[in-house]
């Protein structure tokens, strides 16, 4: 965690302490391999790959399911290409947007209410939010098809 000190520098100015400095950037490993011992140091990566495999494999397990889905019908592949790049493309320009933002900010100075509210945007949220958005689109999307399938049956 970086220190929130100051310290003087060479020319009597102040800066923040730890800025620049490499125990700055995180915990030390060497600490946790007095206390921990190596293979549960070694476990971690290996965690992390499991981690890894398994959203690997619901990512790909749903894309199959969605892909399946949505190229059985000419046009219900097109309107889900349509949606899924349309709904991309908005992500990638409020996820820009926001970036832009915050660059302008630090950079120029700039301090205007609209961006300093958009610099303020935790982009956690807005991906958690991009991932609910899509997720309600296409749970929309399979409540039409079975809506569609009901009446078609009657």
């Amino acid at each position: 965690m970086l220190a929130t000190t100051t310290a003087p520098t060479p020319k009597g100015r102040r800066r923040a302490d730890g800025a620049g400095r490499p125990h700055a950037c995180g915990p030390s490993g060497r600490p946790a391999a007095w206390t921990v011992p190596w293979y549960a140091i070694l476990a971690l990566p290996v965690l992390f790959a499991a981690g890894m495999a398994l959203c690997d494999t619901a990512d790909g397990t749903f894309m199959a399911r969605a892909y399946g889905w949505s190229f059985t019908d000419p046009m219900r592949k097109l309107a889900y290409n349509l949606t899924v790049t349309a709904l991309s493309a908005v992500v990638a320009l409020v996820v820009g947007t926001i970036v832009l933002a915050g660059l302008l900010r630090d950079q120029l100075d700039a301090s205007t209410e609209t961006l300093t509210f958009l610099d303020d945007i935790d982009l956690r949220g807005a991906g958690i939010a991009a991932v609910v958005l899509f997720g309600a689109i296409w749970s929309v999307a399979v409540l039409m098809r079975r809506s569609r399938r009901s009446r078609a049956h009657r």
